[in-house]
This record gives structure tokens, C-alpha cells and sequence, in this order.
């Protein structure tokens, strides 16, 4: 794993969570995101207890200096929000160095998934799949179609896997998924066994690059390969796309990383979500309004 290759997966991520603000100012009126450039990265804040309200790929091109990480911190502490700050193995030492002199704590720790994809239109090979059409299962009954980009059908995309996630979702986590769903950039896909609605993810694409996230399975029709046949039916939407490179986050060890190893993803590296409380605690900002 090379510093261009993380920085490529990180300034990606970083697009995709501006994006989300603006998408989420266009759908939520009320709300009030922002966004600003953070040495190399972009600091994004939407609305109260999203798991966006983070800072992205600081420190990848250089030494990060404390005037920078103040701004930062501003950006933050001004609408009442904790400093989220997400750093890898390829951070610049200066960062993490400013980090820790200020106390700020791990409060989550994730992998970071890529997989090389042929690009221009080409068929994609995933391990163990070859010969099996793109949206259907080796499992009879399940298959996997793009949702049409309707105000209606997303939202019943989302209620759905919402519901797949189970009760574990916080409620930041929910406007997570109902606003990704209408980015510009977002294809949802849903999956079906015996024509009943199974689960679903989103497949996101910038120029060569592609995310694919928000995958659930309702626990009913779990086992029986949906996830993996959601994970296969993306792939080959974004080698159609052209993209050249595919990425996903996924809980160390989880069952949603087995199958993404399964596909062909490898795990790039560890990123860890750095936190600092907000000295003042009295002005929060208002959520979005629940859809």
C-alpha cells in the first residue's frame, strides 16, 4: 500500500461527504451544512450527530501546522460540535502529534477496503463468480436491480435497509442512509428473494473512482448470499461505469468484510476517528427535520 493510493481513497471519501452536504441542504431547507478545505482534506459538518461531521484527509501531503488544526477546531466548536478528526497510517506525524498534545481520544476504528477494477466498460471477474450473470445469485430466487432515482422509491429503498439494519442504526446513522440515497453521485440497489424485497447498498461514483456502502440484509433472509450477490451486481455496475478503482469501510473481522475479501477487495489499511469535546455545550444545532 503506497501514500498515492491512500491519498486517492481519501480524497475520494472527502468529495463524497461534500457532496452529502450539499445534497443534504437541498433536501433539508432548515438545515444549515457547511464545508471548508483542511490542509489537503475537507472538514464537513450537516446537521447534529451524523457520522459525517468529520474532518478527511488532513496531513497526506505534508506537516500540519497548530494554526490549521485551530481552524479546524473552530469550524467545529462554533456550531456546537465535537472535533472529529479521521487519520491513518499515512498521516502526517505532525498531525497526530497535535492531536495527542491536545487530548483528543480514539472513538472509532474501521478498514478501509479497495479493489483494482478493468475500467473502460469491462467485464469485472469476482473470485468465485465467474460464469454467473451480474445481478442473480448462485442461490435461486435472488436477485438485484438499480432503483429508479424517484422521490418514492428511495424512500422505500431506505425504510427498507434502515430496517435491515436493525435497531442498532442512531439516529444520525438513518439521515446517513436517507440522504445518500439522493446524492447525485448514488446508485441504490435493491435485492429481492422470491420477489420480496431482501435488502439493498448504494454504489457511488466520482470519475474513476467507486464506494460501495450501506449494504444490509433484513436478518429473515440473511445466509442464503444476498450481501454477496449486492456486493457482485455493484462491481460490475461500476467496471461499466469505467471506474478503475473500488473502496469500502467495514468493523474489523465483520461478516460484511468477509464477503468484501471474498469479492476481492484488500484491506488497505486502518482509519481511526480521532475526537475532541466541544468546550462549549450549550449551543447545539439543530437536526434535520425527519422525513
Amino acid at each position: 500500500m503506497e501514500l498515492h493510493l491512500a491519498r486517492r481513497l481519501e480524497r475520494f471519501r472527502a468529495a463524497l461527504q461534500v457532496s452529502f452536504a450539499r445534497t443534504c441542504a437541498r433536501i433539508y431547507p432548515d438545515a444549515s451544512p457547511a464545508w471548508e478545505d483542511a490542509a489537503g482534506g475537507w472538514a464537513v459538518y450537516t446537521h447534529e450527530g451524523t457520522p459525517v461531521n468529520r474532518a478527511i484527509g488532513m496531513g497526506l501531503d505534508g506537516p500540519v501546522t497548530a494554526a490549521v488544526l485551530d481552524r479546524v477546531e473552530s469550524f467545529y466548536f462554533d456550531r456546537g460540535a465535537p472535533c472529529q478528526v479521521d487519520v491513518t497510517p499515512f498521516t502526517h506525524p505532525s498531525l497526530l502529534a497535535l492531536l495527542e498534545q491536545r487530548g483528543y481520544r480514539r472513538s472509532l476504528s474501521l478498514h478501509m477496503l479497495y479493489c483494482h477494477l478493468p475500467g473502460g466498460g469491462k467485464p469485472v471477474d469476482v473470485p468465485g463468480e465467474q460464469g454467473r450473470a451480474p445481478g442473480r445469485s448462485a442461490a435461486d430466487g435472488i436477485a438485484v436491480e438499480a432503483v429508479p432515482a424517484e422521490p418514492d422509491a428511495l424512500t422505500a429503498w431506505v425504510d427498507l435497509v434502515t430496517a435491515a439494519f436493525g435497531y442498532a442504526v442512531p439516529p444520525g446513522a438513518v439521515n446517513l442512509i436517507r440522504i445518500s440515497a439522493f446524492q447525485p453521485e448514488t446508485t441504490a440497489f435493491l435485492a429481492r428473494v422470491d420477489g420480496r424485497p431482501a435488502g439493498g447498498g448504494v454504489l457511488q461514483v466520482i470519475g474513476p473512482d467507486a464506494y460501495l456502502g450501506s449494504t444490509a440484509v433484513l436478518p429473515a433472509l440473511r445466509h442464503r448470499g444476498v450481501h454477496a450477490t449486492l456486493l457482485r451486481t455493484r462491481l460490475a455496475a461500476a467496471a461499466r461505469a469505467g471506474c478503475t478503482l473500488a473502496q469500502a469501510q467495514t468493523e474489523p473481522g465483520s461478516a460484511s468484510e468477509r464477503n468484501l475479501l471474498r469479492a476481492g477487495f484488500r484491506v488497505a489499511y486502518p482509519r481511526t476517528t480521532m475526537v475532541r469535546a466541544c468546550p462549549q455545550s450549550a449551543a447545539r444545532c439543530p437536526g434535520p427535520p425527519r422525513r
